[in-house]
This record gives structure tokens, sequence and C-alpha cells, in this order.
């Protein structure tokens, strides 16, 4: 595998890990060999490492054996939460521990959709839709005179518990859209 062959979003082993490639950028100084500077996500523990490859070690870079999954969002205890296959009755089941999640756990609903990394056979990383909508259960209202100071925005608390900062038009009740990405209000659903 030559440098650039290596692309942004390919899943490769490092350390014997598996790791997805956030950037990959062909450097060729005067007088030296090129080299390919990325940045690397360890899928495992969520680490972002920089790594500089050298002509020599890209022969020895490993596609890691990954796959992906489609699971649905089932229940979730104090310690883990569960997943079920979409596929059939006998669907399979897969548990994760909350504290692997991080903030993912906020946007975790029943019946939402995911889809899960596996290496090996064992699950590794959980990727969200990137905008999902929820149910505002708590918002205080609107009062004219409010946005003299500009800012427009109230903190609201969604359906899961998790808190967003929404416009001042926002009530209890409405749907809304979250990007999972940046946590941030999208819009109104």
């Amino acid at each position: 595998m030559g440098l650039k062959a290596i692309k942004k979003g390919m899943v490769i082993l490092y350390n014997d890990e598996p790791a997805v490639i956030l950037s990959a950028e062909f450097v060729r100084m005067q007088q030296r060999k090129p080299t390919l500077k990325t940045q690397l996500k360890n899928l495992i523990t969520g680490k972002i490492i920089p790594k500089t490859f050298l002509p020599a070690e890209v022969d020895s870079i490993e596609e890691a054996n990954i796959e992906k999954k489609k699971f649905d969002f089932i229940y979730k205890t104090r310690e883990e939460v569960c997943f079920s296959s979409p596929v059939g009755g006998a669907g399979e089941k897969i548990c994760l521990s909350i504290k692997d999640l991080g903030e993912q756990i906020n946007y975790l609903k029943k019946g939402i959709s995911v889809v899960i990394v596996l290496f090996e056979g064992k699950p590794v990383s959980l990727e969200l839709p990137v905008k999902i909508s929820f149910k505002v259960i708590e918002a205080i209202d609107a009062v004219k005179g409010n946005t003299v100071s500009g800012s427009g925005i109230k903190i609201v608390k969604l359906e899961t518990g998790f808190e967003v900062s929404a416009p001042m038009f926002i009530k209890n009740g409405d749907n809304i859209l979250i990007n999972t990405e940046t946590g941030e209000y999208d819009s109104k659903a």
C-alpha cells in the first residue's frame, strides 16, 4: 500500500487496535522523502493520535477487519445500554457500558436506530444518526423583552433528560432536531 493509497475515513490497525483516519495530508519537502501526516482516532479508546508515516512504514499498514451492523436501542440500566438487531424475531442483542458511550448516551431514546462498529466480533464504537428529533419536556416561556440582551436563547430539557440551548420560540411539547455531532439545536421538527 503506497502513501497515496491511505485516505481519510479508512480504518487501519494501529498498535493492534482499529483506528479511523480523520485526516491525511501528503507532505513532500525539498531534499527529503515524502511523508503522510495523519490524525487517527482509536475506535476502542476514542483518543486522537497524530501520526506521521514514512514510505517504509506504509507497507506494514493493514486495513482493520471491521463490521458495521444496524441495531435498535431497546433499554438502558444503570450500567449498560442494550440494543437489538432489527432483523427477524430472533435478533442479536448487544449491550454496551454507559461509561464507554460518553456523551452519546444523551441521544438514545426508544426506537432509535444506530450503527454499531464491531472489531473481531466485539463492539468498539457506536454511530448515531447526524440529526435526531426529540420532544421538549421542559422550557420556560418566552416573555416579551427577554431578547433585549440580544441572545434570544434559553435552556430546554429533552425527553432523555439532556439539556440544550434553543431559541426563545421553542415551547413545551415541541419537537426539535438536535445535531448529535455538535450537541446543538438544529431546527424545529
